[in-house]
Order: C-alpha cells, then sequence, then structure tokens
C-alpha cells in the first residue's frame, strides 16, 4: 500500500487544531445582580456577582490560562490559574467581585473585573486568547437576583428564574421580563362604583387579577 506522507502530516495537523470549542466549554450561567444570592458567603460573606462555566464535553479539560472578559479586545483580561481543571459534565463556579489577592487560599476562584447590572460584553476564551464562548452582543440588563443562563432544551440564552450557582440550570430561558401592570386609578376608598383599566407596556402581555386579594394564577 502507497504512504502519502502529505496528507499524513495534514491529518495530523487537523486533529491537534481541533479548537477547544469542540469540547463545548461555554458560559452558562451568570448573576450580575445579587442582592441575597450568595455563593461566596464563605471567602467574602458578601453578595457578589458570578459566573459560571460548564463543561458539556465527554473529557476533561485544563482550563490553564484561558481567559474571562468584559473587554472584547482583551479576551485574557483575567486567566484562571494553572491547574485549573473542569471534569467531564462539570461546573465551575467564579467570583467577579475584582478581589484576586487571595486566588489560591479562597474556596471559589475571583475574577480581576465585576459584572456590569446594565449589560456588557463577557467572553471566554482559550490560553491563546481565541474566542470559546460569549453572550452574542453582550448580556442585556439584568434584575436583581434573577440569573440568565443557557437553557440546554430550547439551545438559547435567556434569564432563568431561579438562579443555581454549581448545578444544573433550571429553564426554560425567558427573553425578557414582562412589565409590571399599571392602574388608570390610584388606590383607596371609592363611595361610588369605579371603573378601573389595567396596561402593560410588554406587547401580548396577559393580566391576571383576583378580587380577593389572593395570588392571581394562570386560571384567574
Amino acid at each position: 500500500m502507497r504512504s502519502h506522507p502529505q496528507l499524513m502530516a495534514l491529518a495530523a495537523v487537523m486533529w491537534w487544531a481541533v479548537p477547544a470549542l469542540s469540547q463545548e466549554i461555554h458560559i452558562n450561567e451568570i448573576l450580575a445582580a445579587n442582592n441575597t444570592i450568595s455563593p461566596d458567603n464563605v471567602d467574602f460573606d458578601d453578595y457578589s456577582d458570578w459566573i459560571e462555566l460548564h463543561n458539556a464535553g465527554p473529557l476533561g479539560v485544563d482550563l490553564s490560562g484561558w481567559g474571562l472578559s468584559d473587554e472584547v479586545g482583551n479576551p485574557l483580561k483575567w486567566t484562571l490559574p494553572a491547574g485549573t481543571f473542569l471534569r467531564a459534565g462539570g461546573l465551575l463556579l467564579v467570583i467577579a467581585d475584582d478581589r484576586t489577592e487571595l486566588n489560591g487560599f479562597t474556596t471559589y476562584l475571583h475574577s480581576k473585573f465585576k459584572l456590569s447590572a446594565e449589560g456588557e460584553d463577557l467572553t471566554l476564551s482559550d490560553a491563546t486568547g481565541v474566542l470559546q464562548s460569549e453572550f452574542p452582543g453582550g448580556f442585556p440588563p439584568q434584575y436583581a437576583d434573577h440569573s440568565y443562563g443557557w437553557d440546554p432544551v430550547s439551545a438559547t440564552y435567556g434569564y432563568l428564574e431561579k438562579a443555581t450557582p454549581g448545578a444544573a440550570n433550571i429553564g426554560p430561558a425567558l427573553s425578557d421580563r414582562v412589565d409590571a401592570p399599571d392602574f388608570d386609578q390610584k388606590g383607596g376608598f371609592y363611595s361610588s362604583t369605579v371603573t378601573l383599566t389595567l396596561t402593560s407596556s410588554t406587547p401580548g402581555a396577559t393580566i391576571r387579577y383576583t378580587l380577593d386579594a389572593s395570588e392571581p394564577t394562570e386560571t384567574n
């Protein structure tokens, strides 16, 4: 059988050039407006932003030197320390509080930047600076104690009703929060019948209400 050294060399190059993106390391969930949900009560006992990475691939991956950044032009703004390994199916929580001075002595890794609740870019790049995961166009403005992350069922990013740091995301991913209804009459006591109109600035929103002060449900 005649061998083809050039083809063999090309195949080897293609094999070793497969980017880590094929291993499915991605930004899984973030919390950028943390008021009451704090996995950082072990290290600094405060409410901090956090970023969760997920390895959805079949193999563990060495993340030494990989970069997280909120600046598109600076992919390695903060790099994960040597020895950072994410097992297959595993989750890695990074506290985004700009307190890196104790990395190596803390329970969690701490990045050198915080997240903006107003929304911003967030990228994950490999050690050579090649992009591996991002929120396309940046993540949108965030709401207090509601995380933003990946829903594997719909295969999309969105708002998550319950933050799950260090655990699997709970969907569905929602595109946005419905605006609170507006009342055209002020609350109070009236001596005659009042016609009340409820409206919402969210297109297509359904307003549900009760007349006995109970919590509205989908059947109201």
